[in-house]
């Protein structure tokens, strides 16, 4: 969902604004993008992040990172797999979790684009503490996150 606790208070004109001007021109890029890489009948990988409050009701929620895969997708829960097991070697004080936040939901950007692209996509959502993000935490996951995914691009062309 595009809107939280934050923006409720939102006049309908006001969120409507709100759309067209993040949400629709983000989609649109992507699913231009992809038109492309569906007819060279090339897989993608969609990795969408963003920050997570780390309390909630004044109880810590006990993790920094949480990857959202489908289970019952081999290749993201290999690239899930691959991206704890990096966290782990390069920022061990990460405490990385699968799934514990929000199940694999249907409203979700990543389960959309799934809906639309089926087999040739491969989606994870990855959901950072705000307490990891600054000051040098951002630098660290970021460089995690595109290592292991130019790792999972050469090693998908090579199948």
């Amino acid at each position: 969902t595009a809107f939280s606790e934050y923006t409720q208070h939102l006049s309908a004109k006001q969120a409507g604004q709100i759309v067209r001007d993040y949400y629709l021109p983000y989609l649109m890029g992507f699913e231009e993008r992809a038109e492309d890489w569906i007819a060279a009948q090339e897989a993608m990988l969609l990795i969408d992040i963003h920050t997570f409050e780390p309390i909630v009701q004044n109880i810590p929620v006990g993790m920094d990172i949480d990857l959202v895969f489908c289970h019952t997708n081999n290749e993201e829960r290999s690239f899930a797999l691959r991206l704890k097991r990096a966290f782990e070697k390069r920022a061990p004080w990460l405490r990385v979790r699968f799934n514990a936040l929000h199940k694999v939901e249907e409203d979700s950007f990543v389960q959309h684009m799934r809906d639309m692209y089926g087999r040739l996509l491969r989606g994870i959502e990855i959901s950072v503490g705000q307490n990891v993000i600054f000051p040098e935490g951002i630098r660290v996951v970021s460089e995690v996150i595109c290592d292991v995914a130019k790792k999972w691009s050469t090693d998908s062309k090579e199948h």
